[in-house]
């Protein structure tokens, strides 16, 4: 007996022990609620509730251990009231993300708290229910489809309203607009006018719009849901384009056509006020002129210039656009094509000049450097005289450019030979075409003839007593030559038979006699003694036999 009461004793006591050990242990979450509510529209950091929580020990640390689905943003933090006081969060769409009913509408979260030692813990399950964003509404009586009817002619401003877009959103959110317009175009803006009104404005002026009919998709958000289903349908009276009527259009001009050429006159409709043209190649937009009547020409260049050369432009284009003010003409494009030509060679020079010497065939030449070049490359098959104005007495050497004589050249007198020839050198393509250029040829004289006394040669003077001192006549000899000093004759005694005779008798170079010495009566001579003095040219090619008898 004594032996049973102290084994109910001991199991006692061990009782006790395990009760108080479970009750100073025990942790505990009171006063918390088991589901909240957040709207999706909020992305800041957002409190919900503190987490009372108790334990033996007097220390709780509260964590969220598990989020359905994962990765919810939310998160349990000391709310800094004391060591103990824990707090949910959301933790705002920068640190986690963003909320959006329409993908997660509610969140399961464990939240869970444990005691100093991490033995003991106590669980809560919470909810979190996502409120949705309400749809804004939009409130035209016509939504989704409407129309507005504009006349280019009456709403012309720029900033002109043609619709007015009205909305309401249930959560009081301020309501914004957009656009898109089909075709795509400029022609509209939508500004947003208070919270729930925007307006649909022009930006141009409607005489200006090119597309009659616009379809216009409105779009009303409140920053995080769209209303993106209505549609205005604009419609037009458009201003008519001013036209062209003849262009695009291609014309043939031949190069060689000249300044003062009327190419083409435009004809307009619809109430053009002005045209404008350019030239492509711009550099050579000079060579064409657009007048008031809107005709286009071929300008009249410096110098009777031609404004056309297929070898270096083949084609031009000249855009021209009319306009009534508001609208231009479209793709109207003048083409013209140049039309080759075959052209005749080109002389480097406009003309040549030569210096020949007379002489026999082939001896004197000279060289005018002639280069001849055919403008679109074709070969030159020959470069001659032109036959006529004594040409066939003169050879042109195309390879060297040399002018030679053909014969025997002699320009003296009564030769026929001219000293001034003009000749007409002509080059030709291998397709016929020919150039010309006038060569001037001077040929110089040389001293090439003797002097000639005539058929005598002999000239007789006769003297006597009775003879006055003074001139007894002259003699004269002919050179042929045609030019002076070749042409020019001097006379001098070479040869006085007897030697002093030359006391009594002079000839000078002119080819004047002269008795000079009056003394025949003291010479032992008879009346048939003959004085004789040879002269010849100063050139020595002639020679005279002067003799003079007492008589």
């Amino acid at each position: 007996m004594k032996e049973k009461k102290i084994h109910s004793y001991v199991f006692l006591v061990a009782l006790l022990l395990v009760s108080i050990d479970q009750a100073y242990s025990q942790v505990t979450i009171s006063n918390f609620p088991t589901s909240f509510e957040i709207h999706e529209k909020n992305t800041s950091q957002y409190y919900f509730k503190d987490i009372t929580c108790t334990s033996v020990d007097k220390i709780c640390i509260c964590n969220m251990i598990k989020s359905d689905p994962t990765g919810g943003p939310f998160d349990v933090w000391l709310n800094g009231k004391s060591s103990t006081t824990y707090g949910l969060y959301y933790v705002g769409a920068n640190n986690g993300k963003a909320l959006d009913y329409s993908s997660v509408p509610t969140y399961k979260l464990t939240i869970e708290c444990r005691d100093g030692t991490s033995a003991n813990k106590a669980t809560i399950e919470v909810e979190v229910d996502i409120i949705p964003n309400i749809m804004p509404k939009i409130t035209n009586a016509k939504y989704p489809q409407d129309s507005v009817q504009l006349d280019a002619f009456t709403v012309t401003a720029a900033g002109s309203t043609i619709y007015t877009v009205t909305a309401y959103d249930a959560d009081g959110d301020a309501l914004t607009c957009s656009m898109k317009t089909s075709p795509v175009v400029s022609y509209f803006k939508i500004m947003t006018t208070s919270t729930s009104t925007c307006e649909i404005q022009t930006t141009i002026d409607m005489r200006t719009a090119t597309e009659a009919n616009v379809a216009l998709t409105v779009s009303v958000t409140d920053g995080r849901a769209t209303v993106s289903n209505f549609v205005i349908d604009v419609t037009t009276d458009l201003n008519a384009r001013p036209d062209i009527t003849n262009l695009p259009k291609t014309v043939s001009l031949i190069e060689d056509a000249t300044g003062g050429t009327l190419i083409t006159a435009l004809t307009l409709t619809d109430d053009v006020i002005s045209t404008r043209c350019t030239v492509n190649p711009s550099a050579e937009a000079y060579k064409f002129r657009f007048d008031s009547s809107n005709r286009i020409w071929l300008e009249n260049l410096p110098n009777g210039a031609l404004p056309l050369d297929f070898e270096t432009t083949d084609k031009y284009t000249i855009t021209c656009v009319a306009t009534d003010g508001y609208l231009d003409s479209l793709n109207d494009v003048l083409t013209i094509q140049v039309i080759n030509k075959n052209e005749p060679p080109v002389f480097d020079e406009i003309a040549y000049y030569c210096d020949l010497y007379e002489g026999s065939a082939g001896v004197s030449s000279c060289s005018i450097d002639a280069s001849v070049t055919d403008p679109e490359k074709d070969s030159i098959l020959s470069v001659n005289f032109i036959n006529g104005n004594n040409s066939n007495r003169f050879r042109y050497d195309k390879s060297s450019s040399t002018i030679s004589f053909n014969v025997d050249y002699d320009i003296d007198q009564a030769t026929g030979y001219p000293e001034n020839v003009v000749l007409q050198l002509e080059a030709k393509n291998r397709y016929g075409a020919t150039s010309t250029a006038p060569v001037y040829i001077k040929v110089h004289d040389i001293n090439d003839n003797t002097c000639d006394f005539g058929a005598s040669s002999t000239k007789v003077f006769t003297a006597n007593q009775g003879t006055k001192l003074g001139s007894l006549g002259n003699i004269y000899a002919v050179d042929n030559d045609k030019t002076a000093p070749n042409n020019e004759v001097t006379y001098e005694v070479i040869q006085a038979l007897p030697s002093d005779s030359t006391n009594y008798i002079s000839a000078y170079s002119d080819g004047s006699i002269a008795y000079i010495e009056n003394k025949l009566s003291l010479l032992t001579i008879t009346s048939t003694t003959m004085y004789e003095l040879m002269l010849i040219t100063k050139m020595p090619t002639g020679k005279l036999v002067i003799t003079m008898s007492l008589g």
